[in-house]
């Protein structure tokens, strides 16, 4: 299956990075099966949140973030223990 829409940025410091959203038409744990490995950044929300399931499919996982309010939804235990910086209070 191909990824839905995909976007390269170039950040000034050189730096490349892809979004990728999941969800209708492409489910997460599908996308996390096929790219994990890849994952080095999450931005997710505090409704949609982040499992220790999820977090263990991304080895290379550095960060969690959430945007909006609250993040109950993420397993910052396991983003911790996966070396990955997580929201905190």
């Amino acid at each position: 299956m191909a990824m839905p829409v995909q976007q390269r940025f170039f950040l000034r410091q050189g730096l490349e990075f892809q979004l990728q959203a999941t969800g209708i038409g492409f489910p997460r744990d599908e996308f996390l099966e096929q790219h994990g490995g890849e994952i080095e950044a999450v931005l997710t929300s505090g409704m949609v949140g982040l499992s220790a399931d999820e977090i263990a499919l991304m080895p290379k996982l550095k960060v969690v973030q959430t945007f909006a309010v609250g993040y109950e939804t993420v397993d910052t235990a396991a983003a911790k223990a996966r070396a990955a910086a997580a929201p905190k209070a």
